[in-house]
């Protein structure tokens, strides 16, 4: 008798294969419908790259979380173009692109104004370069040019700051009322440009002002005064008392920072003391060297009023370097309007150098003591139901607030001095402090633990899946 076809061993087997085989494809095409789903609704990007370039750090994804305003993102340029410009625009692309990514408040589109120009005729103002970037969060908006997200020298660039830039922006077109910062000059003052780009990158408006032969700008409510080397004329006074008054409204701030390379000063020395605040003669050094970094020069210091460290932990140190001392000339005058708290201050063990000490002096030649390095003093007064006041802070080390110790992640100098500013100026924001990212030769690559681990994965362990499927398909159909 023949045997028939559809239930002989071979055709069964011919069957399951090929029931196998098409139900395989079917997973296959699932799993690729799904992963294609899922791409558009989360990142599904990894960054193998060595120090994360690509990425955007935890600070900004924090501050993306409580984003509660639609931002628009436009890039000016195709993106094939933009990416094409080199490594870092391709870097900075991935960047602005991850912003989208980690918020639903955020869109990014690229724009080719070669073919859409039409599109920036609907800024009036502004003259744009092919590859500009545009922030905008209703009517107010930011512009970020090459210069912006990528740090140059020499015209070359050196280093991106893509995700300084667009957080910065992102914090400053969502506040409607941003606080603007004005450095004041005229009198010798020293650099401040690491600090203003600290205040940039943290959503405050920054301009300057020469307090000589210009007003401050009435938009300001905060001005710095870093360490002047010529004294300030009574006119010069006459606008800092003016400013600081408001007319009566406050809501203004002074931050000074002082320096041993300054001679007298006394106009600016009897401002001072009107807030409660004189700066000595000198500068501290450590006696410690429990106390000290690397030199009795650079030194921690001691945490003053709770009410400037709320928000910031507390277990990393400040390091003041240098600092004169800064005198408490009182608590609370007699009119009881104005008042002074201690930010920072020495351990016991800390001496003054004085500014005419002999050569040959020595650290033993001082009195040990406790000293004030940097303090506030407010100004108050009530308006109807309200309490206004107005500050004068006043830190003894210029250095302070330099990059070299605002950018090290072991100090505590640019959260304490950003989270100072923002007291006093009422932003509720914590100070953001974002590192700039260098491309090596090989940093776009994937590193070489990253590397190691994918050809252990495809060279032993996926042959080894393989191999072992096969047995145990093989084995099924041995007994059948």
């Amino acid at each position: 008798m023949k045997k028939n076809l559809f239930t002989s061993r071979r055709f069964k087997h011919g069957s399951l294969a090929t029931v196998m085989t098409v139900g395989m494809v079917v997973i296959l095409v699932l799993i690729n419908i799904l992963v294609n789903i899922l791409s558009e609704r989360f990142s599904m990007d990894v960054d193998l790259t060595d120090n994360q370039i690509f990425e955007i750090s935890d600070i900004t994804t924090d501050y993306l979380d409580t984003l509660d305003k639609d931002i628009e993102i436009y890039v000016l340029a195709a993106e094939d173009d933009f990416e094409a410009g080199n490594a870092y625009y391709k870097q900075a692309s991935e960047v602005i692109k991850r912003y989208a990514r980690y918020s639903d408040r955020i869109t990014v589109e690229y724009i080719d104004t070669y073919t859409n120009p039409d599109f920036v005729n609907q800024y009036t103002r502004e003259d744009f370069t092919y590859g500009d970037i545009i922030v905008q969060c209703g009517e107010r908006y930011k512009v970020l040019t090459g210069y912006d997200i990528f740090e140059t020298s020499s015209s070359a660039i050196t280093a991106s700051k893509a995700e300084q830039a667009m957080t910065s922006a992102i914090m400053i077109v969502a506040d409607e009322n941003p606080v603007t910062v004005t450095v004041l000059t005229g009198y010798g003052e020293m650099e401040t440009t690491e600090l203003e780009d600290l205040l940039t990158n943290n959503g405050y408006l920054v301009n300057s002002a020469n307090l000589m032969t210009e007003e401050i700008p009435e938009d300001t409510s905060f001005v710095i005064l870093a360490s002047p080397t010529a004294d300030l004329d009574e006119l010069a006074v006459a606008k800092l008392d003016a400013f600081l008054n408001n007319d009566g409204n406050y809501g203004r701030q002074l931050l000074y920072f002082a320096s041993p390379s300054q001679p007298a000063l006394p106009m600016l020395e009897a401002f001072l003391e009107e807030w409660g605040l004189t700066v000595g003669d000198g500068y501290l050094v450590e006696s410690d060297e429990n106390n000290i970094y690397y030199s009795p020069l650079y030194f921690v210091q001691e945490y003053g009023s709770e009410t400037y460290t709320e928000g910031i932990s507390t277990s990393y140190p400040v390091l003041m370097p240098y600092p004169r001392p800064v005198e408490i000339v009182f608590e609370t005058d007699a009119t009881g309007l104005r008042s002074t708290e201690v930010l920072l201050s020495t351990s016991d063990t800390a001496v003054v150098r004085p500014s005419d000490a002999a050569d040959d002096w020595d650290i033993t030649d001082g009195e040990q003591g406790t000293y004030v390095t940097a303090a506030v003093g407010t100004e108050m007064d009530v308006i109807g139901m309200a309490q206004v006041e107005s500050k004068v802070i006043v830190f003894g080390s210029y250095e302070f607030m330099q990059s070299t110790f605002t950018s090290m992640e072991a100090l505590n100098n640019a959260e304490y001095l950003l989270n100072v500013v923002n007291i006093c100026t009422g932003k509720d924001e914590v100070g953001v402090q974002i590192v700039s990212k260098t491309l090596g030769t090989a940093s776009l690559g994937i590193s070489a633990a990253h590397i190691s681990v994918l050809g252990t994965i495809f060279q032993y362990i996926l042959p080894a899946v393989v191999m072992i499927i096969g047995i145990v398909i093989w084995f099924l159909r041995r007994n059948k």
